[in-house]
């Protein structure tokens, strides 16, 4: 089941494929991918993100900050992705990083009070 969910989410193969891949019915496919996908916004998402109340976050936020940045919530620091040397000149100057000295590319996220999650690639 997981696997299938795997598969489904990657590549957004239609059910009918899946049907044929994993040699279950369409309708059993559906059914696996809805399980898994319910279980993990129940019991992963829960656990990985943890959204503070309203309060807790005002009660320790700097004023400057609160100031110029009124809607933020909480901040995820980025995270530098190494990548393989693009063999494309252009993709390889955007990929390349003065500060680590190798091509990364930078993961950075944020979630503001109304619960959207703003996720950044550079």
């Amino acid at each position: 089941m997981i696997l299938l969910w795997l598969v489904k989410t990657r590549h957004n193969m239609p059910y009918q494929a899946l049907e044929t891949f994993f040699g279950v019915s369409k309708a059993t496919a559906r059914n696996y991918f809805k399980e898994v996908r319910s279980a993990f916004k129940k019991d992963v998402l829960d656990l990985l993100f943890y959204f503070p109340a309203e309060e807790e976050v005002v009660s320790g936020t700097p004023n400057d900050f609160a100031k110029s940045f009124p809607k933020v919530r909480f901040i995820v620091d980025g995270i530098p992705l190494r990548t393989k040397l693009p063999q494309n000149f252009a993709l390889n100057r955007l990929a390349w990083s003065s500060y680590k000295h190798y091509p990364c590319f930078l993961l950075v996220g944020g979630a503001w009070i109304s619960f959207a999650l703003d996720v950044c690639v550079r």
